[in-house]
């Protein structure tokens, strides 16, 4: 089945607080939960998950689940399925657990085509840009005006899409960070500057900057620096180079400039370190 096609159906929404730990649960159709304030653990399918505000959740009937307060959180909490198949089950299926699970009465899964990530179970920590959605379909549901269901159905549409384009982009980040943490490491040696690794990568310089910044804790500048240095001292334990020539096969356009860029990263001069080796 296409995502785009779904047109899901909701039972519940509500705001719930959580301070009891509630273990080894299932449901019999879809659960949403992003969680707004707090923290503790949630497991989904025997994998931990830390709960911190923003967390978006979502799973596929039939889920093993777990809740660990820490000491307390607040979620917004959808019950709903993605088609209106079983439209004639109205009212909150309350889960159950996992020993107590009739799989029988479950509603089953949807296999998606174009979305995968949501056969089974999608966790994304810090999801923005979902909340005034949210906060709209729970009043939406609840007053429960003329077409409620409808626009409902849409608003959680919505959400979901929003945190599936927050996963994407995020996985995109990811790896367009490893892609340039391996240029740098294949060309550290060169006159690496931010606007050259930025046109062969085809990003501009402020958004590789701020990625390996993120990703490593580290400027692109400081980064490579360290790369540097660390090749360095590999070459300098080595002893059959030169100090001018260890500076050239590391990317440094001069002696002094390799000299004073070790120093402020080890604390002594590479001639010091060659010495007490």
């Amino acid at each position: 089945m296409l995502f785009e096609k779904t047109n899901p159906f909701i039972r519940f929404v509500g705001k719930w607080s959580y301070d009891r730990t509630k273990k080894q649960i299932k449901t019999y159709d879809c659960r949403l939960l992003y969680f707004q304030s707090g923290s503790g653990y949630i497991v989904v399918n025997n994998t931990e998950y830390k709960i911190e505000p923003r967390l978006f959740v979502v799973f596929q009937p039939g889920t093993l689940y777990s809740l660990i307060p820490d000491p307390v959180f607040d979620a917004i909490v959808i019950d709903f399925d993605y088609t209106d198949d079983f439209s004639n089950e109205s009212a909150l299926i309350i889960p159950v657990a996992s020993d107590c699970f009739n799989e029988t009465k479950s509603h089953g899964i949807i296999e998606f085509e174009d979305f995968p990530a949501l056969n089974s179970h999608m966790a994304i920590p810090q999801v923005f840009h979902i909340r005034s959605t949210l906060n709209e379909l729970c009043e939406e549901f609840n007053r429960k005006q003329t077409f409620y269901m409808q626009k409902s159905s849409l608003l959680l549409k919505n959400v979901i899409y929003e945190a599936l384009r927050q996963k994407q982009s995020a996985s995109g980040n990811i790896t367009v960070a490893q892609n340039l943490i391996d240029f740098i490491s294949e060309n550290y040696m060169e006159n690496l500057t931010n606007s050259y690794i930025a046109d062969n990568m085809h990003y501009s310089a402020g958004y590789l900057n701020r990625l390996i910044l993120a990703h490593t804790g580290m400027s692109m500048h400081q980064y490579i620096i360290n790369l540097r240095i660390d090749a360095a001292i590999k070459m300098l334990a080595m002893g059959n180079m030169t100090i001018a020539e260890i500076a050239s096969k590391t990317g440094f356009y001069s002696t002094s400039h390799f000299s004073n860029a070790f120093k402020s990263a080890t604390g002594i001069r590479p001639s010091a370190y060659v010495k007490g080796i």
